[in-house]
């Protein structure tokens, strides 16, 4: 599972609303599951098996490069 917080303010002059829906329309093309959390801005992403998370990380390096979001791998306790 990676978790996604999208910022409210950044270059990119569309409205958040857009940027989550063409972010995790990337995330589905690719394989994986999204769910929107209750904290504002925050998506957490499944990668099933099949799907290399090396693809999925370029998509959200590319991204945080933007400076559109920053990522993390959840940690397994």
């Amino acid at each position: 599972t990676l978790r996604v917080i999208v910022f409210r303010e950044t270059s990119d002059a569309r409205a958040i609303e857009e940027r989550f829906r063409d972010l995790r329309t990337q995330l589905t093309n690719l394989g994986c599951s999204s769910e929107l959390s209750h904290l504002p801005g925050l998506i957490a992403v499944d990668v099933p098996p099949e799907v290399s998370v090396e693809s999925v990380t370029d998509v959200l390096a590319e991204g945080e490069a933007r400076d559109l979001w920053e990522y993390e791998e959840a940690a397994l306790r």
